[in-house]
């Protein structure tokens, strides 16, 4: 499957070289595989390069690189990568502190029922 390029394929071998089930860890092989089924769209595919970038795990650390994967992933309405998005505008990650834009995009992977995000939202109003 993966060679007949079905994205949820080749994300699927990404995540297998990134966590190491059945192979040694292999960070350039899971960015290599994750990077195929993100080109074609997949939002799961580029949520997790966003994470590699935002922690620098098998590459430089860097959170605009994240933002820019997190942004391609969100605008399908990827939740995790919404809550991802929220994050950063948090914490400060490559973006100025706003926590405005960080309750909207919380508040966007909270509609879709990510308790996460809705715990969140409360501590920044609680701050």
């Amino acid at each position: 499957s993966a060679s007949k390029d079905n994205p949820l394929a080749q994300n699927g071998i990404g995540s297998i070289y990134f966590y190491g089930t059945g192979v040694p860890k292999d960070y350039e092989m899971a960015m290599k595989w994750r990077r195929k089924a993100a080109d074609q769209g997949n939002s799961v595919a580029q949520n997790n390069i966003g994470s590699m970038y935002k922690n620098g795990t098998g590459v430089n650390q860097d959170y605009s690189e994240a933002m820019y994967w997190y942004q391609k992933s969100a605008s399908q309405n990827n939740v995790m990568a919404q809550f991802n998005i929220g994050y950063l505008y948090q914490n400060a990650l490559g973006v100025e502190k706003n926590d405005n834009e960080a309750i909207n995009w919380f508040k966007k992977a909270a509609d879709q029922g990510d308790i996460c995000a809705q715990y969140q939202i409360g501590c920044i109003y609680k701050a």
